[in-house]
């Protein structure tokens, strides 16, 4: 990214000396609000955190094997004022509360080369322009109560992976039937497919791509109905679940003619993909 320039700050720092930190962190007041947010690394994976104890708010991000910590500290500020900025919060005083000195002191600089810093700056930027901003530094390994629940946020998403709440959507309805939760075990069969492979189990798990019923929603086929069985609209889940020209191919692999969607969420990524390939999806 071409270096880019943030020269008057809608927000502040506040790095205090060890022993006045907590006085700041504890004051109470009806407009001010405190956030804590953390990011680390776990086990090889890498998490943000965030946690505002006013009203028990808790989220987290899972970020993979390749990010950094001081991407995650930043990742972590960044979400919490977009946070803030969506609920269009004015008139408050806000403390974002980070063990990173590194992670704020960058974000004070007049530029930046990232362009993960340059949207967290626009975004301090914008909640600023209504309340008042403060980075501030808080002492880590302190047993700090609500620090330590965002630093349990990031254990959390390092470890778990992405919080579900997309799975809560009412979008994606085929996908989100096909794939009730985020699949570690899933993921790791699906990242050591070849592409043709992994093209088949995206439009099995999607719903997207070859199939009729799609095609004739995105205006490319006239036709929505099943290629083998011609009185039912062919989607995923039919040729996962009921298809009656499959069936007797399912029987004979599986055992059962006909599948419910939680069977096929059980079943390896290696066993749908033949049935993909059965199907004709790999055409």
């Amino acid at each position: 990214m071409t270096k880019k320039y943030q020269i008057r700050k809608a927000f502040k720092t506040y790095i205090p000396e060890k022993e006045n930190w907590k006085t700041v962190s504890e004051t109470p007041a009806t407009n001010v609000m405190h956030w804590y947010r953390d990011g680390s690394g776990y086990k090889g994976c890498f998490g943000a955190g965030l946690y505002e104890p006013g009203k028990n708010y808790k989220r987290n991000w899972f970020l993979g094997t390749m990010a950094t910590v001081f991407q995650a500290e930043v990742l972590g500020i960044k979400k919490c004022s977009e946070l803030l900025v969506s609920r269009m919060t004015t008139k408050k005083h806000i403390f974002v509360w980070s063990d990173s000195q590194a992670a704020i002191k960058a974000l004070l600089n007049p530029s930046a080369d990232s362009k993960l810093g340059w949207e967290t700056m626009e975004s301090l930027q914008k909640l600023g322009t209504n309340n008042t901003v403060t980075l501030s530094w808080i002492l880590v390994h302190e047993h700090i109560h609500d620090n330590e629940m965002a630093v349990g946020l990031v254990k959390q998403g390092a470890t778990q992976g992405e919080s579900p709440k997309a799975w809560k959507y009412k979008i994606c309805r085929k996908a989100r039937a096909i794939m009730p939760d985020p699949s570690k075990k899933r993921s790791k069969h699906l990242l050591v497919m070849d592409r043709k492979s992994l093209a088949i189990m995206i439009t099995l798990l999607t719903g997207h791509d070859r199939f009729k019923e799609h095609c004739r929603v995105i205006g490319m086929d006239s036709d929505g109905r099943c290629r083998f069985y011609n009185e039912t609209k062919e989607d995923s889940l039919h040729i996962l679940c009921d298809c009656p020209a499959l069936a007797a191919t399912k029987l004979r692999w599986w055992g059962t003619a006909f599948l419910t969607t939680s069977q096929v969420t059980s079943k390896e990524a290696t066993d749908l993909l033949r049935l993909g390939k059965k199907a004709g999806l790999h055409i």
